[in-house]
């Protein structure tokens, strides 16, 4: 039986998640975690405890002890030149105090200055860098990259992923199920990037409230677009735990969203995952606010008995003439929200 490991992002819960990554530990291959956001914004909005700076020094070493692999993400889209000095420092001084030996970063320009400053750094390229092509990923080997997240666009094209893993070697975002070909997505996680503390890259007033109220019309946007078209829920591109197996030979690491979740959902996903099944409701283990926005209940079960992976996986977006995820609507039972 083809058995992965998983990385799975610290949610803040630091007592339980220890537990939690503690009891799993044959199967998590690492855990993610943000810098401070006063330092670099994320690709989410989550208030940190004020014990975040220590916690996270406290987390490095737990995992290590664990033998399991701690990454800081610099996944930030909006990375000011004001800023650089200031992420490498924090990121020396962790892998001087912690022994932090591995960063997951977006920005190019980031990368060739941690490589740079910390050598031995092991560097990993965000979902957010997009890459999709066999020569975007030579690019990235050449300033210093050593592993890739696969784009979210390319995640069910195995042949793609086949020719990316010849040049990096890959980890596949699993359960992040974002409408496919989203126009919003960019823009979002701009916005996202723009929430730090001090020394604001865009002037969007005090306390960034007009971040966070544009983040959340963003979200808004994103709920009614799939309130419109509630099939392309299935063409979203996300891998379900009964499709984990397909992608042995492309990579056996893949990465789970769950920052923003609690420590007992972060579980129940994790074990979906860890079993390669899943008899539950799918709207749990899958992290997009647009989806639990707009439904209650999906039966993943019901999707074992239709030829899910290899419909998706060949999809031209054509859904008028298709069909396809029309009708799965009904074989999955799918739920909506009552609109308030």
């Amino acid at each position: 039986m083809f058995k992965p490991k998983y990385s799975v992002g610290y949610n803040f819960d630091y007592d339980n998640f220890v537990g939690l990554i503690e009891k799993y530990k044959e199967h998590i291959e690492s855990v993610y975690f943000p810098p401070p956001k006063k330092l670099l914004g994320s690709g989410r909005i989550i208030d940190e405890p004020q014990s975040y700076k220590n916690d996270i020094i406290s987390l490095i070493k737990k995992c290590n002890e664990l033998g399991i692999t701690p990454y800081m993400i610099l996944n930030s889209t909006i990375v000011a030149s004001s800023q650089i000095d200031s992420v490498i420092e924090y990121t020396k001084d962790l892998h001087k105090k912690a022994s932090l030996a591995h960063v997951t970063v977006t920005d190019p320009y980031l990368i060739t200055q941690i490589k740079k400053d910390i050598p031995n750094m092991f560097i990993e390229a965000s979902t957010l860098c997009r890459i999709q092509k066999v020569q975007e990923a030579k690019y990235f080997k050449e300033i210093g990259v050593s592993r890739m997240t696969s784009d979210r666009e390319t995640i069910r094209d195995i042949p793609v992923l086949k020719k990316l893993a010849e040049v990096l070697p890959l980890r596949v975002l699993a359960n992040e199920g974002c409408i496919k070909n989203c126009i919003y997505k960019y823009a979002h996680y701009n916005m996202l990037s723009a929430n730090v503390e001090e020394k604001p890259i865009l002037p969007f007033g005090k306390k960034f409230d007009r971040v966070k109220n544009a983040t959340n019309e963003m979200d808004t946007l994103c709920v009614s677009t799939v309130g419109k078209h509630p099939h392309k829920v299935f063409s979203s591109p996300f891998i379900r735990p009964e499709d984990i197996k397909r992608y042995e030979g492309v990579t056996d690491i893949f990465k789970l969203s769950t920052r923003n979740f609690e420590t007992d959902r972060i579980e129940k996903t994790l074990i979906a995952y860890i079993a390669q099944e899943y008899d539950g409701n799918l709207v749990d283990i899958l992290n997009t606010a647009y989806i639990e926005g707009v439904f209650e209940y999906i039966d993943n079960k019901a999707l074992n008995n239709v030829p899910f992976f290899e419909m998706l996986s060949t999809c031209d977006d054509d859904c008028d003439k298709c069909r396809f995820c029309h009708g799965l609507l009904v074989k999955t039972k799918a739920r909506m929200r009552a609109k308030s």
